[in-house]
């Protein structure tokens, strides 16, 4: 952590370079604290659900999530990388690159969905707004934050990962601090209850989870990194994005931990762990995991477009934005949003264990991250 501060304060006098750097980390943040993240179900179905050894399965994820944060964002700066296509076959080929470009849409296009489903769930429990109308709120956000383009996604993105980051530590630090007595028998009760879980081995859910994110990250990381001014921005944030999220997937964790028989079987354990300090903590608190899903949401929507079109192209990205914006609205009210995310995410992170052998495979032989 101290090297990560003293790069960025040797960025020379120019303050704004050290405020794109923190941006950038912020968008890696924002990206992954998405509905699954904000409600607990990925730390619960990834982590929590292994006991103690969940803790050792994010050390995995820290390491992957630095290594491929890092290759994206360089490879981003020095290719100008404006697309996930680009990237993707900068590392796989034509061929096989174009593959993993069409699956990565269509993937990001399914995690939009997810994101719909989830905010119409989330605002139902906390408000009693019924499901469509929650999930055509956020659907009416997404869209006219794109409707600006890019530049304005990312600053709304990156400045928005960091204070997220922070109020759910804030829930969960205050709620692990009170019932650290509990940590035991919650261990106890992941590793002799059949819950629901990502894989059948700690390690493999830990490298799931970051392979998971490295699909939708790799679509849209590179087209940041080569907005940065050098290549010391890119491996700053590509450091500190990781530190961040994993020492708040740590905390979360922990705190799910020490109160997992109470809330094991609930649809947004998280809200349940907020309750326990304050009811009106609770309605707060579900405001903050509409605003994480939005976070994931807006960049998931913006990439499923960018294959077929971008800001520049005027009428053609706008008539596609309120396409795919519509139709995805309309998909999203058929699926249910818990058992979407055991179905879609471990399935996402195998794909992403491939496009991280291909990518290393590639730096190995060429002796160059990018």
């Amino acid at each position: 952590c101290c090297r990560i501060v003293r790069g960025a304060l040797t960025l020379g006098p120019e303050g704004n370079q050290v405020f794109e750097t923190v941006k950038a980390a912020g968008v890696i943040v924002a990206l992954v604290i998405g509905a699954a993240f904000a409600t607990g179900q990925e730390a619960l179905q990834f982590f929590v659900a292994e006991g103690f050894r969940g803790i050792v399965a994010i050390a995995i994820t820290f390491a992957i999530g630095i290594h491929m944060s890092i290759t994206r964002f360089v490879s981003g700066y020095r290719h100008g990388f404006r697309n996930h296509e680009e990237f993707y076959v900068h590392y796989a080929g034509r061929i096989v690159g174009e593959g993993f470009s069409w699956y990565s849409t269509l993937v990001m296009f399914c995690i939009y969905l997810v994101m719909l489903s989830g905010a119409g769930t989330v605002l139902n429990e906390a408000t009693g707004l019924p499901i469509p109308a929650g999930a055509a709120i956020m659907a009416a956000v997404a869209l006219m934050t794109l409707y600006f383009g890019l530049d304005e996604l990312v600053a709304i993105v990156g400045t928005l990962g960091p204070l997220l980051v922070l109020l759910i530590l804030g829930i969960a630090g205050y709620t692990l601090f009170s019932g650290l007595d509990g940590l035991t028998a919650g261990h106890q009760y992941a590793v002799t209850t059949q819950m629901t879980s990502a894989s059948d081995h700690w390690w493999l859910s830990g490298a799931l989870y970051m392979s998971l994110q490295v699909v939708g990250l790799a679509s849209f990381l590179p087209a940041v990194g080569a907005t940065l001014k050098s290549e010391k921005q890119g491996i700053i944030a590509g450091c500190l994005g990781p530190s961040l999220l994993c020492l708040a997937l740590v905390v979360v964790v922990l705190a799910l931990l020490s109160y997992l028989p109470v809330l094991a079987d609930k649809p947004i354990p998280m809200l349940v762990l907020a309750a326990n300090i304050s009811e009106s903590l609770a309605g707060a608190y579900a405001y903050v995991i509409v605003a994480g899903i939005y976070t994931t949401c807006a960049p998931c929507l913006w990439i499923s477009i960018s294959r077929f079109a971008r800001l520049e192209d005027g009428t053609r990205y706008k008539v596609l934005l309120f396409l795919f914006s519509g139709v995805g609205y309309g998909i999203a009210m058929l699926l249910p949003f818990g058992e979407l995310v055991n179905l879609i995410y471990p399935t996402i992170g195998y794909a992403g264990l491939l496009l991280i052998g291909i990518v290393v495979f590639n730096q190995m032989r060429d002796r160059s991250i990018a």
